[in-house]
C-alpha cells in the first residue's frame, strides 16, 4: 500500500486522501460551498465531491485543474499522466483514464481486462 501511494504521489504529486484534505481545507478557508468551488475550478460538483471523499483521483484534466486551484500543479505534471518509474500496469491505467475518447467506466473496464491478462500471462501461465 505504501509503495502504491509513493508511486501515485510521484505522478500526481499528491495522494488521493491528501488531495481530499487540502481541497476541503481550502474550501472552508475561503468559505465556499462545494458547488461554488467546483464552478471556480472548472469541474462538476459530483467530481469534486468524489475527490473530497478521499479515495478518488479524477482523470488527468480534472486532476490538473484541482492541483492548479490548490497551487501545487507543476510543469512536470502537465506532460505525462504517469511518473517515469511507473509500473507497466499503472502507466496503462493512467493513460486509459486520461483518454478523452473513453468514458470513465469504459477506461476502468479496459484497465481491469489488461490487469487480468497481464497477471495471467506475465508468469508464463497459459
Amino acid at each position: 500500500m505504501e509503495e502504491e501511494r509513493a508511486r501515485t504521489r510521484r505522478w500526481a504529486p499528491i495522494a488521493a486522501d491528501e488531495l481530499a484534505a487540502r481541497l476541503s481545507a481550502r474550501r472552508r478557508e475561503r468559505g465556499m460551498s462545494l458547488r461554488a468551488a467546483a464552478a471556480e475550478i472548472g469541474v462538476s460538483a459530483a467530481t469534486l465531491s468524489r475527490v473530497e471523499g478521499g479515495a478518488y483521483l479524477p482523470e488527468r484534466d480534472n486532476l490538473f485543474r484541482l492541483l492548479e486551484w490548490l497551487g501545487v500543479a507543476g510543469p512536470e505534471t502537465a506532460t505525462e499522466p504517469h511518473a517515469p518509474g511507473a509500473s507497466t500496469l499503472e502507466a496503462i491505467e493512467l493513460h486509459l483514464r486520461a483518454d478523452r475518447e473513453l468514458a470513465a467506466a469504459d477506461a476502468d473496464a479496459i484497465a481491469q481486462m489488461v490487469r487480468l491478462a497481464y497477471e495471467r500471462l506475465r508468469g508464463g501461465g497459459g
